[in-house]
């Protein structure tokens, strides 16, 4: 009888062994120890980059070694999500977000980036390039070393984007994709976002987002009229009809706010001239939605001078027009001449910058 007890308990202890075994097979531990930090490989340490105008049609590609993250069984775990950060003027700023381990950029894109962050064109500047890697799963990030380079942007004719936190406004009228949808911008660091978007279709839900895809944090409504609430699974925003607005969201307060805002072109030699009635403008199909625009006939003028404004809602409570020789929207500002005379035109009202801007295209 002892025996068979003992036989009985060894064969627990087996069981139990088996068990833990298989227990320890099911749950790998991640090995911080064994992690390897991106390293980025181009540019290359004391690279001086020269741009010009001439380098339009030029691409530059960014290239790093894949962050490698082990668990204790051997295997690694994959995908972690990148990001390419540059270091200037005291300020750190995000080139790309991306799960891959290369990101390529035009000339003039770069060079836009830089101008917006203050670099100053035709001067050598200093930069300091680093990527880093975050694993949600093992709950860590991890830098490469950092790249010293030099770079010297060009002057453009086009004035350089301000640089502003922005909030994406992805919804069902753009396909829910937030790194393509309109934003709008926190201009003066007060955590307070305004911007104009059209939407359009039936569907008019829509989310604000904090980056140009869904890792949040991400604004959706608290279940009240204007509440926001930064919880995953908040339901979505809405506006009460297709149209134009003009968005304002407060992460302070968690409220946001909208204001429709359908705007027309009016002026002298557009239809009537007599200032009275308006011409649409919508974006065009398939967007973008924060840049709308409209093409017509421009007749001659019984006042001799061609001239024209904006105006939203058929009316001439939000009104915008420019400085002679600036492309910058002014509200309130003065009629925009027409120098080129009559003929066949494209307006456009651009808001996907900070600074609004508009476009007058003779075709």
């Amino acid at each position: 009888m002892k025996k068979l007890i003992l036989n009985i308990a060894g064969l627990v202890l087996l069981a139990t062994l088996f068990v833990a075994c298989e227990k320890n097979e099911e749950e790998p531990i991640y090995d911080k120890s064994q992690t390897v930090s991106p390293v980025l490989l181009s540019p290359s340490e004391g690279t001086t980059m020269v741009w010009t105008e001439a380098d339009s049609m030029k691409s530059l590609s960014f290239n790093w070694s894949p962050a490698i993250y082990t668990l204790n069984s051997g295997a690694s775990l994959e995908m972690p999500e990148y990001s390419l950060t540059v270091s200037l003027n005291g300020g750190l700023n995000e080139v790309i977000s991306t799960s891959d381990t290369t990101a390529t950029f035009t000339v003039p894109e770069l060079n836009t980036m830089f101008l917006g962050w203050g670099i100053q064109p035709g001067t050598e500047t200093s930069v300091v390039w680093t990527v880093t890697a975050n694993l949600p799963e093992a709950l860590t990030t991890v830098f490469s070393d950092a790249v010293n380079t030099k770079i010297t942007a060009f002057k453009t004719d086009d004035p350089p984007v301000p640089s502003a936190a922005s909030l994406y406004v992805p919804g069902a009228y753009q396909g829910w994709d937030p790194a393509n949808a309109p934003q709008i911008w926190d201009t003066d660091d007060d955590g307070i976002f305004e911007g104009y978007v059209y939407i359009t279709g039936d569907d008019l839900n829509f989310k604000f987002a904090s980056q140009p895809n869904w890792d949040g944090p991400n604004y959706g409504t608290d279940g009240t009229e204007f509440g926001l609430d930064t919880d995953p699974g908040a339901g979505n925003l809405t506006v009460p009809a297709a149209g134009g607005y003009w968005l304002v969201c407060n992460t302070n307060d968690l409220v946001y706010s909208y204001e429709l805002q359908n705007y027309g072109v009016i002026g002298s030699g557009i239809l009537n001239g007599d200032w009275t009635e308006d011409v649409d403008m919508l974006p065009a199909e398939g967007g973008p939605y924060n840049i709308l625009e409209v093409t017509i006939d421009v007749s001659e003028s019984a006042d001799g001078d061609l001239r024209f404004k904006y105006r939203a809602n058929d009316a001439w409570d939000i009104n915008y027009g420019a400085d002679a020789g600036s492309d910058v929207l002014i509200s309130g500002g003065s009629d925009i001449l027409m120098p080129e005379g009559p003929g066949n035109y494209t307006f456009k009202m651009l808001w996907d910058t900070p600074t609004p801007r508009y476009e007058l295209i003779k075709n």
